[in-house]
């Protein structure tokens, strides 16, 4: 199911749009939401919930839906390429950054 051969035939400029959508598809926004929402209300909360918004089965179905649609080819290989990128990325980065999260939260109201 995972598309290797077509993530390999991409190149390099895929890794751009990789790193783009992960950094800029929602963390600019939240963290300029930050402690301007009851939800959210530090900068801290911001970054938090910006960083781990999920990109995932949704984004893989509109993906399938149009490539049957429109019969681009690179449809496919691209959007799981981000989706399996971004499961990796946030797993990965979830442990230390949910630590760091509650060091700095506790910070926060200790002092």
């Amino acid at each position: 199911m995972i598309p290797w051969h077509e993530w390999m035939s991409l190149g390099w400029p895929v890794l751009a749009l990789v790193i783009g959508v992960l950094f800029l598809r929602r963390l600019p926004l939240f963290l300029l939401l930050g402690g301007r929402l009851s939800d959210l209300p530090s900068k801290l909360d911001g970054s938090f919930s910006g960083w781990f918004g999920p990109i995932g089965v949704a984004a893989l179905y509109y993906a399938a839906l149009a490539h049957h649609k429109t019969d681009v080819a690179a449809l496919w290989p691209v959007v799981s390429l981000i989706v399996v990128s971004s499961i990796v990325v946030h797993g990965l980065t979830a442990m230390p950054l949910s630590h760091l999260y509650r060091r700095l939260k506790d910070a926060r109201a200790s002092s």
